[in-house]
């Protein structure tokens, strides 16, 4: 019989082993953090410099774009300035460290510093690895903020950004710490108790996984592990969405702010726990892989980000540096997931390697979470961003984006290099944004999700696409469609009302201004040019071109078009820039309607990616025809009327060649000869709650939900629509033959 004495001692021999075992993974772990920290992102020179430059070294932007100071090894030159101007105290004079700021909170940036010191001073190839001089700094750099304790009116700061900015560097010098100073590591590091959703979850969790391993606490580390993969999942509320879109703040696109940080923080874990027991599955893996592939690589071009997608961070560099993070994350990505490597390697070599090659993620895609339409071709990109009575279609945070009222009210951005709309946000008319049609002298609401319409949505088969809104915000009543085909962006306006005595413009496009504008004037031979500074209003123009872009009117408007220099102020589009002046020449192309109009219209195409003399061609023989424009219906068709895109707001009928279409109870529909009598339709219920699309067409059809009347000569068509809760509004396509000769 075993005494207890031995039992004892194999129970304290077993815990001895259990406490080994757990130090191996911590040590692991330990290390597989501080080599992410120490590794260089990127060895280029040009990218290097460009991450130091679009982060302002820590100055201003995001929480991940303020990162991409800590993604790069800092030039030697500058840890010597960090050195030279830091005082005897461990503070720096160009800190604010009185700053009350909610946003950009001005002491952030000694948290910053301190990990780009701890970087140089653990990397090897520096000039001041293991120095003392550094590790002096690094001290005094420390105790400054433990003596300080300094407080920001922002919970997001104290709880989340201060500790996960000092965390690494933490971690980095955890053998170097005395006992006091790695007391007051972990209590600037531990967890606070709060109920955090969302991305602000994962930050939170992930500080807590930084905790655990300052503090040698394994079974801490695996639960915020788990809290961190908890968030990995597809949800209706706030997350990742089913149209892998992402939602923040309510159901509100979040692809260049919380979205953006939440895979740059996901595979970030993933690159820290990969190779140990806490690594993440391949299920966990497939969902990060496919929010990268089929959702926010979608709207970044050439290495910018669009605009619409950056939610409320309309801040300096902003198109530039949240690309930049996305690379951090796909780089994170492509060590973790390397069977998927060729996939990320596209969106580095296209975005950031070789932004001249052509585009090869192509397509339409809706994202019906969001009301987010984006279509990419070859060589040009265009997105449409809208919302509904369903959706927050943006916020006014920390006095952060004060100037988005309008900025998801059908705004339409249209790149072909990429950078056209990069920092022009001081100087931007906010009232003529790309697409919007909007009214002068009326107050904005505060309250940025006033829309008050349902009726907002997009069809898409994955290569084709429209988008379509009604308008009701602030007054202001307008039927707006969007329809992409054949290259071709066709934009049609109807019922454009207000209740207020005020003019009302639509806005073509405003970027910034590059090379000569051209114009083609029915009362005029030839093309003209634009004078420098100039401002023409005329209605007898039919076609402008400028930058690779073509704009063509389908019916007459009185057009505003100029290049003038325009001014502004970054204060004016968040507080924390405090009066940053700024000015820029911008390409100004509206139509005004004007004051108080009743029923308005427009209609227009426009050509991205080509050259002046393909607009001249268009002009001579347009290759799309507007069908009808019209409150009950907007529709277009291409020349040879091979495909239809049309947007039915009430019960109505079009008629596509030969072919009578009725919708019967309204939405989007889309409709393509497919070559030998078969037609492929996909269609879309913008409202969010039919169960069925039900449509008739002139003629005998067969195929799914096709039901002849002979008496009448009509096929009725019945199309049962999604009704999985998240999936209401996503397109369906079905393929029908005719079965009436001589059909075309």
């Amino acid at each position: 019989m075993i005494s207890k004495k031995y039992i004892s001692l194999f129970i304290v021999l077993l815990s001895f082993i259990n406490l080994e075992a757990q130090q191996v993974v911590i040590d692991q772990l330990i290390r597989n953090l501080n080599a992410t920290t120490l590794l260089q992102k990127t060895d280029q020179k040009e990218l290097i410099e460009e991450f130091l430059n679009v982060s302002q070294k820590g100055r201003f932007g995001g929480a991940d774009d303020l990162k991409l100071y800590l993604e790069v090894n800092s030039p030697d030159n500058d840890i010597s300035e960090i050195l030279r101007n830091q005082k005897d105290d461990g503070s720096w004079p160009d800190i604010n460290y009185a700053d009350k700021s909610n946003s950009s909170w001005s002491p952030k940036l000694h948290a910053l510093r301190f990990q780009v010191m701890a970087k140089s001073y653990k990397t090897p190839t520096s000039a001041y690895y293991l120095s003392k001089e550094l590790s002096a700094a690094l001290h005094k750099a420390m105790n400054y903020w433990f003596r300080e304790k300094l407080v920001c009116p922002n919970w997001w700061y104290n709880d989340v950004g201060i500790p996960m900015y000092m965390g690494p560097g933490f971690l980095l010098l955890k053998d170097e710490l005395n006992p006091d100073e790695k007391a007051e590591a972990q209590r600037v590091m531990k967890r606070k108790v709060y109920r955090a959703t969302g991305q602000n979850k994962v930050w939170d969790a992930g500080n807590a996984v930084m905790y655990a391993l300052l503090s040698d606490n394994l079974p801490l580390a695996v639960s915020s592990r788990d809290s961190i993969v908890s968030e990995i999942y597809i949800t209706i509320q706030e997350g990742l969405q089913p149209d892998y879109s992402y939602h923040q703040h309510g159901p509100q696109l979040q692809f260049g702010n919380y979205g953006l940080a939440f895979i740059s923080s996901m595979a970030y874990w993933a690159n820290i726990f990969s190779g140990t027991s806490l690594a993440f599955d391949a299920a966990i893996m497939k969902y990060l892989r496919d929010y990268l592939l089929q959702g926010i690589q979608w709207p970044v071009w050439k290495g910018n980000m669009d605009a619409g997608a950056c939610a409320r961070q309309v801040f300096q560099n902003a198109q530039k540096s949240k690309p930049y993070v996305l690379l951090v994350a796909v780089s994170n990505m492509t060590r973790t997931d390397s069977i998927f490597a060729n996939q990320f390697s596209r969106f580095i070599r296209e975005n950031f390697l070789r932004p001249d090659i052509k585009n090869t993620l192509e397509g339409h895609k809706y994202f019906w979470r969001s009301e987010y339409g984006i279509h990419r071709t070859a060589s040009w990109y265009a997105s449409v961003r809208m919302n509904s009575n369903r959706t927050k279609g943006v916020e006014m945070t920390n006095r952060e984006n004060l100037q988005g009222f309008y900025s998801a009210d059908g705004v339409m951005s249209i790149l072909v290099d990429g950078d056209e709309y990069n920092n022009i946000f001081p100087i931007w008319n906010w009232r003529r944004l790309p697409g919007l049609t909007a009214q002068d002298g009326v107050q904005a609401t505060v309250d940025y999700s006033s829309q008050r319409s349902g009726f907002v949505g997009g069809v898409s088969d994955g290569i084709s696409g429209a988008e379509a809104m009604i308008v009701k915000h602030d007054g202001l009543t307008a039927y707006k469609s969007y329809f992409f085909i054949r290259g071709v962006i066709t934009c049609l306006g109807a019922g454009i009302s207000t209740s207020y005595n005020f003019p009302v413009y639509t806005s073509l496009n405003q970027p910034l201004l590059k090379g000569p504008v051209t114009y083609l004037a029915s009362n005029s031979k030839g093309e003209r040019i634009l004078s420098k500074d100039a401002e023409l209003v005329d209605d007898k123009i039919k076609a402008v071109y400028h930058n690779k872009v073509g704009y063509y009117l389908l019916q007459p408007a009185k057009l505003h078009l100029n290049n003038q220099l325009q001014k502004g102020n970054w204060a004016l589009i968040a507080d924390f820039y405090k009066d940053i002046p700024d000015s820029g020449r911008v390409f100004n192309l509206f139509i005004e309607h004007g004051h108080k109009p009743e029923n308005a219209s427009y209609a227009y195409c426009i050509l991205p990616g080509i050259a002046k003399k393909q607009l001249t061609d268009f002009v001579q023989q347009p290759a799309i025809k507007v069908l009808s424009n019209t409150t009950q219906c907007q529709a277009v068709t291409d020349n040879t009327e091979s495909i239809c895109q049309a947007v039915f707001y009430a019960p109505d009928s079009v008629s596509f060649g030969t072919l009578e279409i009725h919708s019967l109870n309204g939405g989007l529909m889309m409709m393509e000869r497919t070559g030998n009598g078969k037609l492929k339709i996909t269609v879309e219920d913008p409202v969010q709650k039919l169960d069925d699309y039900v449509l008739e067409l002139s003629g005998m059809y067969s195929g799914q939900g096709a039901t002849y009347d002979a008496n009448r000569n009509k096929t009725r068509i019945i199309i049962p629509l999604p009704r999985k809760e998240g999936f209401e509004g996503s397109s369906v396509s079905i393929e029908i033959s005719s079965k009436t000769p001589g059909w075309r």
